[in-house]
């Protein structure tokens, strides 16, 4: 494979995961506009409520008010189902993001892409349907992504290469969200196995926090490694050199260095 051939999956793979991430946010808007009602406070509610429904609401095949959502929830968990295997390019060109940092960075990308398997299977495993499944892969998804972001930002950070501090603070910002929902959803859950009367909704801004963050993270980095990567570096002088040997020389003369 040359490297010009290697440009370009690159840019496609990040170009993917820009078009996964847009996708799946137009396709919020649309489901929550879609969404009959109802939500745990107030059964009985019109519409979507920002502060007082779950995400996850939106791909129930019936409502919480019990007013069947067929479109809504069928764009909800296709978009969420192909944003979650747009991430696959994102995490295969995670661990070169910094040379230096090669290692820890591929850990954080298995970890993310067991966090894009989760994802898919809270996709395809609908609240009402099959809500064990459902909450223990959301469960599962938000914390590999408090991992993998956690990794990815503390690599960067310390990194000789990155001289930026933003991109790291905030892929630091998504894990702390993430940690943060998974002890907000741990009280929710309680509350809903034992029938408590008053469930603590906060998860419920917290699970946006997390969906928001994540997305301004995606976009952020997508945006970033496809417009401003300069690869004049990268070019092959002699071209008779394979693309992986010469980018493998490339990573062992910056360690050195």
């Amino acid at each position: 494979m040359s490297v010009d051939s290697w440009i370009s999956m690159w840019r496609g793979g990040f170009a993917v995961c820009f078009f996964g991430a847009s996708q799946f946010l137009v396709c919020c808007i649309l489901a929550m506009i879609l969404y009959p009602g109802g939500n745990f406070a107030d059964r009985h509610s019109k519409g979507y409520s920002p502060t007082r429904n779950f995400v996850s609401d939106l791909g129930r095949t019936v409502s919480v008010s019990g007013q069947p959502n067929p479109v809504s929830s069928r764009i909800f968990n296709v978009s969420l189902l192909v944003f979650a295997t747009s991430l696959a390019p994102f995490y295969f060109f995670m661990p070169m993001q910094a040379w230096d940092k090669t290692t820890p960075l591929v850990f954080a990308a298995l970890i993310g892409g067991l966090a894009s398997i989760a994802l898919m299977i809270a996709a395809m495993h609908p609240t009402d349907l099959y809500p064990s499944q459902h909450y223990l892969a959301l469960f599962a998804w938000v914390f590999c992504l408090f991992l993998s972001t956690s990794i990815h930002g503390f690599s960067l950070l310390t990194s000789r290469e990155n001289v930026r501090l933003v991109m790291p603070l905030v892929s630091l910002a998504v894990a702390m969200l993430a940690i943060g929902y998974c002890i907000s959803a741990t009280e929710t859950a309680y509350a809903f196995v034992f029938f408590k009367p008053d469930v603590p909704l906060q998860s419920a801004v917290l699970e946006k926090l997390v969906f928001i963050s994540a997305m301004i993270w995606l976009f952020a980095f997508s945006l970033r490694m496809l417009l401003f990567t300069d690869f004049s570096e990268y070019r092959m002088k002699q071209r008779d050199i394979d693309a992986e040997e010469y980018l493998g020389q490339i990573g062992a003369r910056r360690s050195v260095d």
